[in-house]
Parts: structure tokens; C-alpha cells; sequence
């Protein structure tokens, strides 16, 4: 689902994509990179500060396949 909708919006024109999932989710955090994603950083995700709530890890995703020479 994540290449195809990787897919999608290259084709209307975006360069990339912020992907995001909580720090827990082992499985999206394997697929992100397997799609490209390169882990941008961890953020906190409560809006009052408190270091005990959920993080959330940010990838940024290239929307197209690296072209080769």
C-alpha cells in the first residue's frame, strides 16, 4: 500500500513524502525503509510537554525510484 500510494503522488509531481508511525510499530518502521524512507527523527507527539507520552519516529520517503545512469 505505502509503494503505491509512494507511486500516486509521484505522478502529481510531489518530490516526497513525511511518513510517520509510533516508535512501537516494528512493522511499519521495517517497511518505511524497505519503500526508501530515511529516518528524519523521534518526536514527542503530546502538545503539553510530557516526556512520558508517545513518540512518533518521521521518515522522509522519496515519491520516485532513484533513476541510474
Amino acid at each position: 500500500m505505502l509503494r503505491g500510494a509512494l507511486r500516486l503522488l509521484g505522478e502529481r509531481g510531489v518530490a516526497s513524502a513525511l511518513v510517520t508511525c509510533g516508535v512501537k510499530n516494528t512493522g511499519s518502521a521495517a517497511v518505511i525503509p524497505a519503500c526508501g524512507g530515511v529516518e528524519r527523527d523521534v518526536v514527542l507527539v503530546r502538545a503539553d510537554g510530557n516526556p512520558h507520552g508517545p513518540r512518533t519516529r518521521r521518515f522522509d520517503v522519496p515519491t520516485t525510484a532513484p533513476t541510474s545512469l
